[in-house]
């Protein structure tokens, strides 16, 4: 049985669950390209299920099934994949990775070809990003590009980012049914993707280093970026957009606001969008709730929204909804 329906703008779900060994390769296409299966396992009782939730260009895919083997090329998209439970073993460009629950990840790159042995009963999860989204990512954090090439295909996932992309790469799709019934707006939207996308980058790379250099904040930068960021606060904004509008690096920005203002841009950029979401509630009709005005506002967890928001207006933003009413 196949479901695919869209939850909101730029976000789509897809569902699949099959005992049919060809809508086995079916789904499988929906994630890589010119899949070829050589073997679904030894047991009679195979099943296949394919559960997606994409936030614009990143995608995340939850694949369980009864075991098997197949071969794919890899499509346009950067693919890190992990075991949840079960075991899988990659091979790509003659080297084999085997993962491990939780504890290490596969690469896989644009174009790549690679054969993949899933031992039965496994549960697997892939983040597929665009590169020239995670590339240009890269620039606006470190000031440079990565070799992609360079990259390693075993990527370990106990360090601090790395377990930090498990937990919200499993806990987005723990939640895809609520997802798909929800109006998270565009705001949602792009936080969510942004987050995937940093953290995929944090995991892969060791370090945002920026040639080592010494670089040093500037006043005029900071002022033109406040002006900008609460201009745009109700915008789904990256710090790394506001960045390449003032023609500086994200570092060189982080150091000139901080100089300025004693805060990131990001911290700045949640106290606006906490005014932003204050405003809201104050004028809110019967029909709003408070999660779904912390979500037009950008705020993608409501307890973390409710902390943040009762620190700035010294009280829960159920208290302001209640007041407005």
């Amino acid at each position: 049985m196949h479901k695919m329906r869209n939850a909101a703008d730029g976000v789509l779900i897809d569902d699949n669950e099959s005992v049919d060994p060809h809508e086995h390769t079916e789904g499988l296409k929906r994630v890589f390209s010119d899949v070829a299966v050589r073997d679904h396992g030894r047991s009679r009782d195979f099943y296949y299920r394919h559960s997606c939730v994409a936030f614009n260009a990143v995608r995340l895919a939850r694949i369980s099934t009864s075991g098997g083997c197949f071969s794919a090329t890899n499509n346009e998209s950067f693919h890190l994949g992990f075991v949840v439970s079960g075991a899988a073993e990659t091979l790509a460009r003659g080297r084999p990775v085997t993962a491990r629950p939780f504890l290490n990840a596969n690469l896989i790159r644009k174009q790549d070809r690679f054969a993949i042995e899933v031992a039965p009963h496994t549960i697997s999860q892939i983040i597929e990003v665009d590169p020239k989204i995670l590339m240009d990512q890269a620039v606006a954090l470190m000031g440079k590009e990565f070799d992609v090439e360079s990259l390693p295909r075993d990527v370990d996932l106990a360090s601090p980012i790395g377990a930090a992309l498990v937990r919200s790469s499993v806990a987005t799709l723990n939640e895809i049914k609520f997802l798909a019934s929800a109006n998270l707006g565009q705001l949602a939207i792009a936080s969510f993707a942004e987050l995937l996308t940093n953290l995929v980058l944090g995991t892969v790379l060791s370090n945002f280093n920026t040639n080592g250099s010494e670089l040093f904040g500037s006043p005029q930068i900071a002022f033109r970026a406040r002006d900008y960021l609460v201009a745009h606060s109700d915008e789904p904004l990256r710090i790394a957009d506001v960045a390449n509008t003032l023609g500086v690096s994200i570092r060189v920005l982080q150091l000139s606001f901080r100089k300025a203002y004693g805060c990131s841009p990001l911290q700045f950029l949640i106290q606006c969008r906490l005014d932003n979401a204050h405003v809201r509630l104050l004028a809110a009709t019967s029909n709003d709730t408070v999660t779904a005005i912390a979500w037009q506002c950008g705020f993608i967890q409501p307890s973390v929204f409710a902390a943040r928001y009762r620190e700035r207006f010294g009280e829960l933003p159920s208290e302001t909804l209640k007041r407005s009413r």
